[in-house]
């Protein structure tokens, strides 16, 4: 009797405080890198390579200074200031 008692208090009125150190031991967030292999065909040719690629967009609407805008892209991304992308800005 003393036993059953026992467990109804574990189970009922301490079973979240339980749950929640369990889920702690029991449970990680790991990042992984996804990157792909690269595909080879029978005779070891490179049919695909990984090649990182990022992209920066710009709302038009939300920039005040373009030229100031570009800058700071061009500094960011090592590429020089295009006046091309200046002006569709």
């Amino acid at each position: 009797m003393v036993l059953c008692a026992k467990l109804f208090s574990v189970q009922v009125f301490q079973g979240k405080k339980h749950q929640k150190t369990l889920i702690a031991q029991s449970q990680r967030q790991e990042k992984l890198s996804a990157e792909r292999g690269n595909i080879f065909d029978r005779n070891g040719n490179a049919l695909t390579r990984n090649i990182a690629h990022y992209t920066i967009s710009v709302n038009p609407q939300k920039v005040s200074d373009k030229n100031a805008s570009a800058s700071l892209m061009s500094s960011l991304t090592k590429k020089t200031k295009d006046m091309r992308v200046v002006r569709q800005i």
